[in-house]
């Protein structure tokens, strides 16, 4: 398939593809790309987890534990003219708590540890941070709630300030987003209200979470319409000028390398720099001696995979011996194996691919991978498909063929149909549910072809029988559609992207997932290049990182004024209600 779908409602596809305009304007900027995620996450992905855990700790307790005065009218900081209670810093200060415990978890799954644990109360881990100085994480989360809370309160007031105001799917998203608390709040037994309180602190109401709901969309949708005026006010010169001076960063090429890993040497108790040294280059002529015998037998990509198998063969059954000379047994064990197994063996040798290949690779990526002196090797003016070159760096070496010198690229439009299998049972089709795929899709493709077979006639089809809801309801279109683009099967891409395609093309294609899809080639956008995309985006990005420094400027109108004694007193209550819910957890086993 072209792209991996799932069943989505009207306001999931709109939130996608919002966060799809963000992310596409922010495209290589990754600082901007993480900001917005804070801002944005408020109100919809960390209180969801926010809920969930209190639904873990044990609401009922949690309830009990929280339940009490409001703190609404009480002062905890001011940004502006805007003033943030109690409960609303309460509410970020819970959403630090619960952003840390997601990263804990997602770091959790790969056997490591951020250093934080829900098993403890914050003020109990330590935590240091950029400057190395020693806190805990209470203290971290008191302070990054006063950031998060200021910069979204500037950018609200400055949207305000300006005659900004929401359209209407956006409040229809705020409406549903309260609605599903309330729908989760009856499934529990529970009013939306002491939902919550369970969730956010005594007097988080509807009302306050209606408000930072507006709040967080106003201050979002901001920024994507600044993101959107400072694209547009890039001109085409200034980027055709940053192009030509720096194209190397912005444009592609296809390598195969592969690298010859070395040892690096430590030094040795009482040994001097110079003895080390002497070491490490004795160390670093074995690696160079066998890059260069098998560089001495490249002359295309196909010689370079056989070298490699030849060399890594060798050297295999060098170490393999010298293991034997000191197991006899083991030995005699390798030398009964029968023949054939050993020929199996060689015949799985020969299909394996040792160099690693990078497409659609950006001269940083290959400097990364390979090293700088590599990276301006491949880029160079003259450089040529097939060109070949060994690298020796330090415990290093590279070797390195060219498929495909520095290139350019520019975006193509589609439309197409997406197919699913009708399975029973959706990780397992049967071959009969898979051929059903193809034989709808053969339909559908012929019912086209039969009638007036334009890109209108497809577009209808596209809306009738298309299983992709993001494009059902667009004729199935997929505009500015990029080589770096992700999501896509490279059957798809390989066929949209081709040299000789051309307006009017159709293909039914194979997805990953059994279904299939039928293709039509709108355009090739000529003049959308990719590189142009970039830079123009990148010099947005910069124009919005200095707005944002602006308006967070430590002289400017949006200074936060705290309020230390309540910022404090949130930080105590919650760090006591944590201690609290474990301890209820401890007690019920």
């Amino acid at each position: 398939m072209a792209k991996k779908e799932i069943e989505k409602s009207k306001a999931e596809i709109y939130r996608e593809e919002r966060k799809a305009r963000i992310a596409k304007a922010n495209k290589k900027n990754a600082k901007n790309i993480e900001a917005g995620k804070k801002v944005a996450g408020i109100g919809k992905k960390v209180v969801a987890i926010v809920l969930c855990a209190a639904i873990l700790c044990g609401i009922c307790y949690w309830l009990n534990s929280i339940f009490g005065i409001s703190s609404k009218v009480t002062t905890a900081m001011k940004v502006g003219d805007y003033k943030v209670s109690e409960v609303e810093y309460d509410f970020y200060y819970r959403n630090m708590y619960q952003q840390a415990a997601y990263i804990e978890q997602m770091y959790s799954q790969y056997g490591q540890s951020s250093g934080f644990s829900t098993d403890k109360a914050p003020d109990e881990i330590p935590y240091t941070g950029e400057d190395g100085k020693q806190t805990t994480y209470a203290e971290y989360f008191r302070t990054q709630a006063v950031d998060q809370a200021r910069e979204l309160i500037a950018y609200y007031l400055e949207a305000k300030a300006n005659g900004f105001e929401l359209d209407e799917d956006a409040h229809k998203e705020i409406d549903e987003t309260i609605e599903n608390y309330k729908s989760s709040a009856s499934e529990n037994g529970f009013s939306l209200n002491s939902y919550l309180r369970a969730s956010f602190g005594a007097g988080f109401t509807e009302k306050v979470f209606k408000e930072q709901l507006e709040v967080q969309e106003i201050s979002s949708h901001y920024q994507e319409k600044l993101q959107k005026d400072f694209t547009d006010d890039v001109k085409l010169d200034d980027i055709k000028a940053e192009y030509k001076k720096n194209s190397k960063d912005y444009d592609y090429a296809d390598i195969h390398y592969y690298k010859f890993a070395g040892e690096t040497l430590t030094a040795k108790d009482g040994e001097s720099e110079k003895d080390l040294k002497k070491r490490q280059d004795a160390e670093n002529k074995k690696i160079y001696a066998d890059a260069d015998g098998v560089y001495a037998d490249v002359t295309d990509l196909a010689s370079l995979e056989t070298a490699l198998a030849d060399y890594l063969k060798t050297k295999e059954e060098a170490e393999k011996a010298k293991a034997d000379a000191a197991e006899t047994e083991s030995a005699d064990a390798e030398e009964a194996a029968p023949a054939e197994d050993a020929k199996e063996a060689e015949e799985e040798e020969k299909e394996v691919k040792n160099t690693i290949e990078l497409t659609k690779s950006s001269y940083s990526s290959i400097s990364t991978a390979v090293n700088k002196d590599g990276a301006d090797w491949v880029y160079a003016k003259d450089r040529k498909a097939g060109d070949k070159t060994l690298i020796k760096d330090g415990a290093s070496a590279y070797i390195i063929i060219v498929d495909k010198p520095a290139y350019t690229s520019n975006s193509v439009s589609v439309r197409h149909i997406k197919i699913d299998v009708q399975a029973e049972d959706s990780s397992k089709p049967t071959e009969a549910e898979k051929k059903e795929a193809k034989t709808t899709a053969d339909k559908i493709y012929k019912e086209w072809k039969d009638g007036k077979a334009t890109e209108d006639t497809f577009a209808d089809l596209a809306n009738t029988h298309s299983s992709d809801t993001a494009t059902n309801t667009t004729g199935g279109l997929i505009e500015a559609l990029r080589v770096t683009d992700s999501g896509y099967n490279a059957d798809f891409t390989d066929w949209v992207f081709s040299s000789d395609r051309k307006a009017g093309d159709t293909k039914v294609i194979k997805s990953d997932d059994d279904g299939y899809e039928i293709v039509y080639f709108v355009s090739n956008n000529k003049d959308d290049l990719d590189q142009y995309d970039t830079i123009r985006n990148n010099k947005a990005s910069e124009a919005l990182d200095a707005f944002k420094e602006k308006l967070l400027a430590d002289d400017g109108k949006y200074v936060p004024e705290v309020n230390e004694k309540v910022t404090a007193r949130v930080m105590k209550k919650f760090c006591n209600t944590i201690r609290d819910n474990i301890s209820y957890q401890n007690r019920k086993g």
